[in-house]
């Protein structure tokens, strides 16, 4: 599947602004990625899990003109927000919840004929660039009206986002968190990073992420079952499909993806494939 021809709008009310003399010393200890190897005008993917070593929600991260810029979906910005001012205590670092507008596309038909190189943003007026394959951006603008989820480009992309109703399913490793580059094993600690960790060294994870396609509509929701027989091996993460046919992102059980035979919201689960095959 191939970035549309045009861009796709999806809601998200909120980047967060985060700033302050201690804030990558704060970040560091908080998030998946490696936020200290962040240069200016660069970005990462990255998440936050629970003690228990499961995402509560994935992100980009970049580093501009001095603070950090998160950016999430479908709202979950400005709740992350409040969750980490918790753990702030004495550092000095402001979380600021910034109303946006996001939309994923091709850089011309999304009004930037000169977009960024692959994994770095920059800012165009009041409006964030973020680059992400040759020729396609993510853009967070504050003028733009939030528009009605259309998860086609990031599907397309491959994006691992973790929506509320998968919040605490998967350890970053089944979402391919650390494939997109958004996990440090060297870093040092984050809450659930032991966690994480023995999931990497003791072999454990047997769950990863892949693009599904079925024929009908609707689109599977997020956080809805793909079954074997009436067995559960995985959940949708995000999923978008027009009369006849649709697509969607999914953790599933390996063996199974490739034993084939899935279903998802009542329909036959068509291709089946890996977003980040085993090298």
């Amino acid at each position: 599947m191939t970035p549309a021809a045009e861009p796709s709008p999806v809601a998200i009310p909120t980047l967060v602004r985060i700033e302050g003399p201690d804030a990558l010393a704060f970040l560091n200890g908080q998030f998946t990625c490696d936020v200290a190897a962040l240069v200016p005008g660069a970005w990462t993917w990255g998440g936050y899990c629970s003690p228990k070593g499961r995402l509560l929600v994935t992100f980009r991260l970049g580093l501009l003109d001095g603070a950090y810029l998160l950016q999430c979906p479908t709202g979950q910005g400005a709740e992350l927000a409040a969750r980490l001012r918790r753990y702030v205590l004495r550092a000095k670092v402001s979380l600021t919840p910034v109303p946006a507008s996001y939309r994923t596309g091709p850089a011309g038909a999304l009004g930037i004929p000169e977009p960024p190189a692959i994994g770095h943003l920059r800012a165009d007026g009041t409006r964030i660039v973020w680059g992400l394959q040759p020729g396609i951006i993510a853009l967070d603008s504050p003028e733009a009206e939030p528009a009605a989820p259309d998860w086609t480009g990031d599907l397309a992309l491959g994006a691992p986002w973790i929506l509320p109703a998968n919040a605490e399913a998967f350890v970053p490793q089944m979402a391919d968190l650390d494939r997109a580059g958004g996990v440090s094993f060297t870093k040092g600690c984050y809450p659930g990073q032991e966690v994480v960790a023995r999931a990497r060294y003791l072999g454990e994870v047997k769950r990863h992420l892949f693009r599904i396609t079925w024929t009908g509509s609707p689109a599977p929701a997020a956080g809805e079952p793909v079954l074997s027989g009436d067995r559960a091996v995985g959940a949708v993460l995000y999923g978008a499909g027009s009369d006849d046919r649709g697509a969607a992102l999914a953790v599933l059980d390996t063996a199974s993806a490739l034993a084939g035979g899935l279903s998802a919201n009542g329909r036959p689960i068509g291709t089946v494939e890996r977003v980040h095959p085993d090298a």
